[in-house]
């Protein structure tokens, strides 16, 4: 984002020139309090006027909207300006009109709607010469042409102020460049005047220079924003309320910085509090006193007159099939900007739509049907088929259909995110998709090109991209992840990296290799168990409490939240303490990562001691050692330097690792003895056994957790909450992967298409079912090695 401003900091009297009519200015400057024409805004006062100036965009663009479709007869234009809109023009445009027409008809206004709106006339003010909403809402938005997104800035900054008191590190200059290039994207500020229509009762926005749809001039608000007298400055200060709401005779008016908000009834003469804060004292028609600082001039008759078009319309009832189309309210993961991305697509490539709803008709009757090919509302149909059919089984059949649509589907991807997404899905992304879809599909032989294979590789390098736009916007891979950190729950990715190096002649990618997918895997898991021993001994005080009576809900996640809290405190002190080992060392990472298991035990020359550590870890995993450590140095020396003529007690197998000696690049066997040995030990921590070290997976002997992810809840009548979560495993070796489903026991909750760390508690669990397990999520410990 470029900040266009010098300014260290903006004062009051700089928004005079920013900002130069008054009402506009005070609209802006609603909840900002200062005592001065000189003071400085503070950081919370940029996310108020951010807010109230992005709340004014949408009150005159609505304002537009309503202007025109309550235009009479006399001046000399039908009731057909944006009769059109719902036939033609672009995607966004289309569902701009069409929330538009629902406000106060079946859409309360509020914040989501706001900057749902926002968003689309943004999107539609980019095409320039194709925009279908800039002649009827002049100058609502100016774009930059660099073609970066940059109005999901402000949203975001905005729902975190309104949701959250702390800083958000930003300093003044950049608050104040981002205020002064908000200000020249909205160019409406400097060509129309906010004022207050005595006579009408009602604010009008006029223009500077009338335009064509508006050849007087105005634009009138029909009552839609009101004010509220305030003493905070002088008696004749007025602070903006806006009406979110019209339920028959009942309005609720809301103040602009989302402070409070007041409901009229206007069949009982009364103002009645919404809030705690208000108090009324005196019957609507006159002026309402409120906590003896505030006063409303409510005009009847103004408020009558707005309503009188307003009433014609017949007020629904929302039903869930409403509610759907109502995606400004959708804030779950990333299905609504999916969703979204996917329709606008269609909007430019509608053949391909249209053949999506061909594919899936016969199984999903009740969403294709919804299709209106009068209003195009793709938004609506790709949601309920998204959470219908999953978003992988949409994206891999529309792929399948018309390859070519995946960037423009990545483009909108990038543009609906926020901050993140030009990182997430930056053209680079976009490009590769296919290639690398091509590169991971040809690892799988499917060389033949007989028409049957040639089908099959399509459908299959169609899954894979899915899965990889997929993976950019779920938690565990938000982040791109760098070659050399492999997730500790992804062991075969490792085992095939090593691998693939082994026939190289590169000594160097060799050694590199080493380190990465062996060296630094041990540390992950050295992190990963010092983080269990802390999370059992919170999960033992959790599993006393509930042996003794019922606990609350409440109880209940204070005690997931303190364990994982106490989890990810003690991998990251971990984390810390492995930065002092010897640099570049393998044998330094073994002999830490034998200590960590050794925490379990006090090692003797033929015995071991438990501690408290192993308590922690049954209580978790229902075992009291992490592996055998002496199985696992005994593989280790295996055909090493180190003679090993006769059984080694534990004590003394530790002493004899030093002996070994690292990897060295000037020593091409040793590197390749160090490569097939870190191959034969991952084997090892896949399975917990050395005699099964080239079999598949063991879930229930394995040191290194699998990657899961939940899938649905249920709770049963007699009130157990049950969870399915689905891993992916090589049960025999071979690379044939297999889904297994469990279900889970627990009384800790989860998040749906959220990946998980998940590891049994082996004395209680079978095949399908899992009580009690150990179930993290992935980003809550991949986030410690995010930065390096």
């Amino acid at each position: 984002m470029i900040f266009t401003s010098s300014l260290e900091q903006i004062r009051v009297s700089d928004l005079k020139t920013l900002i130069p009519d008054e009402g506009l200015r005070d609209y802006a400057m609603t909840g900002v309090e200062y005592f001065s024409e000189e003071a400085g805004l503070g950081e919370r006062d940029y996310y108020k006027i951010f807010g109230n100036l992005l709340n004014l965009t949408f009150m005159y663009a609505f304002s537009c909207y309503e202007d025109l479709e309550n235009r009479t007869l006399d001046d000399g234009d039908e009731r057909g300006v944006l009769a059109d809109f719902l036939q033609g023009g672009n995607a966004n445009a289309r569902r701009v009109i069409r929330t538009f027409s629902e406000i106060y008809k079946t859409h309360a206004i509020t914040n989501e709607l706001i900057q749902f709106v926002l968003l689309d006339i943004y999107f539609d003010f980019r095409l320039g010469r194709d925009s279908h909403l800039s002649a009827c809402l002049p100058a609502c938005f100016t774009v930059d042409t660099d073609d970066e997104i940059n109005l999901n800035n402000y949203f975001t900054l905005i729902n975190q102020s309104i949701n959250s008191s702390r800083s958000h590190g930003k300093s003044s200059k950049e608050l104040a460049g981002m205020l002064v290039e908000l200000i020249e994207m909205l160019p409406f500020l400097g060509k129309v005047s906010l004022y207050y229509d005595q006579p009408r009762g009602w604010y009008v926005f006029k223009m500077k220079k009338p335009v064509a749809h508006y050849p007087k001039g105005n634009v009138n608000t029909f009552g839609l924003i009101n004010r509220i007298r305030t003493g905070r400055k002088t008696s004749y200060h007025y602070d903006f309320f806006y009406l979110t709401e019209a339920n028959g005779d009942e309005l609720k008016y809301e103040r602009v910085d989302k402070g409070s908000y007041a409901t009229c009834y206007l069949n009982g003469n009364t103002v009645e509090p919404a809030t705690a804060t208000w108090i009324p004292e005196k019957s609507f028609g006159s002026v309402v006193k409120v906590d003896g600082r505030y006063e409303i001039p409510m005009d009847e008759e103004a408020l009558y007159s707005y309503l009188n078009p307003l009433l014609l319309k017949k007020r629904e009832h929302s039903s869930q099939a409403v509610m759907l189309e109502q995606l400004f309210n959708v804030n779950y993961k990333y299905i609504k900007n999916l969703a979204l991305a996917i329709a606008d697509a269609f909007g430019r490539r509608p053949v391909c739509g249209e053949r999506m709803l061909e594919v899936f008709k016969a199984k999903y009757p009740a969403a294709v049907e919804r299709y209106d090919e009068r209003i195009k509302n793709w938004d609506t149909v790709v949601l309920m088929l998204l959470i219908e059919a999953t978003p992988l089984m949409v994206l891999q059949e529309i792929f399948c259909l018309d390859s070519e649509i995946i960037e423009t589907i990545v483009e909108n991807l990038r543009d609906r995110f926020a901050l993140t997404g030009r990182d997430m899905f930056n053209r680079e992304f976009a490009r590769s998709l296919k290639d690398n879809a091509r590169r991971i599909v040809r690892v799988r032989k499917l060389n033949m090109n007989t028409r049957i294979y040639m089908n099959m590789r399509t459908k299959m390098e169609a899954e894979v991209m899915a899965s990889l736009i997929l993976a950019q916007m779920s938690d565990v891979e938000e982040k791109e992840i760098a070659e050399e950190s492999f997730s500790i729950g992804n062991i075969q990715l490792n085992i095939e990296a090593l691998q693939g190096v082994l026939e190289s002649v590169n000594v160097e990618e060799k050694h590199r290799m080493l380190h990465a997918a062996f060296g630094e895997y041990l540390k992950k898991i050295c992190c990963f168990y010092a983080g269990i021993y802390a999370y059992g001994g919170v999960k033992r005080e959790y599993e006393l409490a509930s042996s003794q009576r019922m606990l609350q809900t409440a109880e209940i996640q204070r005690y997931q939240i303190e364990s994982e809290k106490a989890f990810e405190d003690a991998a990251r002190a971990e984390f810390e303490s492995l930065k002092g080992l010897k640099e570049g060392s393998l044998i330094e990472i073994i002999k830490a990562f034998v200590g960590v298991c050794d925490r379990c035990h006090t090692v003797g020359a033929g015995m071991y001691e438990s501690r408290e550590e192993s308590r922690s870890l049954a209580t978790v995993l229902g075992k009291n050692r992490v592996m055998d450590v002496d199985e696992f140095l005994t593989l280790l020396l295996k055909g090493s330097v180190v003679e090993l003529t006769k059984a080694k007690n534990g004590k003394e197998l530790r002493t004899l690792i030093d002996k070994l000696g690292d990897p060295d690049v000037s020593n091409p066997d040793g590197v390749n003895w160090w490569l097939a040995k870190s191959i034969e030990l991952l084997y090892f921590l896949r399975t917990g056994k050395k005699e099964s070290a080239s079999k598949g997976t063991n879930v229930y002997g394995s040191v290194v957790p699998l990657i899961s992810s939940y899938n649905r809840g249920d709770q049963s009548r007699g009130g157990y909450q049950t969870a399915m979560f689905s891993l992916v495993i090589d049960p025999q070796g071979t690379g044939a992967l297999e889904d297994m489903h469990v279900s889970v026991l627990s009384e800790f909750t989860y998040n749906m298409t959220s990946k998980y760390y998940c590891m049994p508690h082996v004395g209680r669990a079978t095949r399908r079912w899992w009580i009690d397990p150990l179930i993290l999520k992935c980003q809550l410990f991949d986030d410690i090695f995010e930065k390096r």
